[in-house]
């Protein structure tokens, strides 16, 4: 739980979706968080 690590994944995940446009944007937000959440969790 980094505040400055999760801004620079969320860059990163941002960055991502830029080069990546081929990937549907149809998933909430809420579920990204889920997913983020869950694998700081397992860590």
């Amino acid at each position: 739980m980094f505040p400055a690590l999760m801004g620079i994944l969320g860059i990163l995940h941002h960055d991502l979706q830029q080069r990546l446009p081929k990937m549907p944007k149809k998933k909430p937000k809420a579920n990204d968080q889920n997913l983020f959440e869950d694998s700081t969790n397992s860590e």
